[in-house]
């Protein structure tokens, strides 16, 4: 072992093992190893490391490469030193006119904070917080932009749902590398929902991202933009006119219905009167007749049509009272 170990070797705390790198998301975890491996790895608890080294590995000045990096890309490399620095297992002080930043491995590391248990056993998630911060003040531009909102999210280990998320970012226009690094990158929710907002867009606002679909949909996961403004009034306009064309039509079909049963009802009445006898014709038209006379409507209105329609409403009423009027 001591001869297989003769270029060197990290001494790692267990402690990182055994409740740290467990709950760190793949991006954080590769990070936290680079910056583990220029610290502990040479006797030191901070170190200056710029965002390339971390992105593309670092070089001595004979140009020998010393390391390949953290073997992530440069968002991800903002977005996992952000998450380690609010998680207390590293400090930043202020980088420098190069990009390079003063890294310090926190020791011991605050197993409370950067060791909370995650809710799905599958996938570590963090509680993600949605501020709006839609400026209300009138600006110059001719386009208006999307209004970006604080990003704190993670990648999920739940490689089922990965694979999938990196086939809906693919069917979206996404070349397959960038997908698999987006997905990579982010929780799998946050992803969804930005795809979710992307194709609500596009199907109510298509003109904001008709040049550039993918790199719009790329562009809004790595920000965190906002979902469009009026894509929640063109929503509801669209649920509206949907309830207002549903309850005309059935206003209609209820018209329809009563006009068959209405013609239903004359026919039957018609075929009882051709039916009926001279006498009983009679009979029923003076008991009509009596009916009007006492409601007195005979006087203001065509007397021969109200005694149709009397005589019609007494057939109704004692031969098939089952059907409507």
């Amino acid at each position: 072992m001591k001869d297989e170990c003769k270029e060197g070797y990290t001494y790692i705390p267990n402690v990182y093992f055994d409740h740290i790198f467990p709950l760190l998301p793949k991006a954080e975890l590769k990070l936290f190893i680079f910056f583990l491996r220029r610290t502990l790895g040479f006797g030191k608890l901070q170190d200056t490391i710029a965002t390339n080294h971390c992105v593309d590995g670092m070089k001595n000045k004979k140009g020998t490469v010393l390391n390949k990096g953290a073997g992530i890309s440069e968002r991800s490399v903002q977005l996992a030193v952000h998450s380690l620095k609010k998680k207390g297992l590293i400090q930043i002080q202020k980088a420098s006119r190069r990009g390079a930043r003063t890294i310090s491995i926190v020791w011991p590391p605050p197993l409370g904070k950067a060791c909370k248990k995650p809710r799905n056993p599958y996938a570590f998630s963090v509680k993600k917080k949605y501020t709006n911060l839609h400026n209300t003040k009138e600006t110059n531009t001719k386009k208006t932009k999307q209004h970006k909102q604080p990003c704190d999210c993670v990648v999920s280990y739940d490689m089922e749902k990965e694979k999938e998320i990196v086939k809906e970012l693919v069917l979206r226009g996404l070349a397959e590398t960038v997908a698999i690094e987006v997905a990579n990158a982010y929780n799998n929710e946050y992803i969804l929902k930005h795809i979710s907002n992307f194709d609500d867009i596009k199907k109510y606002q298509q003109e904001l991202v008709i040049k550039n679909p993918a790199g719009f949909l790329r562009k809004s996961i790595e920000e965190n933009w906002a979902p469009h403004p009026h894509i929640e009034a063109k929503k509801k306009h669209l649920r509206e006119k949907t309830a207002r064309e549903k309850a005309a039509e059935e206003a209609e079909m209820r018209m329809r219905e009563q006009d068959r049963l209405e013609k239903e009802r004359l026919s039957r009445i018609k075929q009882l009167l051709d039916g009926m006898s001279e006498e009983e014709r009679h009979a029923l038209r003076s008991e009509a007749m009596e009916k009007l006379e006492k409601s007195g409507a005979g006087m203001k209105f065509g007397k021969n049509v109200l005694l149709n329609i009397t005589m019609n409403n007494i057939i109704t009423e004692r031969y098939f009272k089952e059907v409507p009027r």
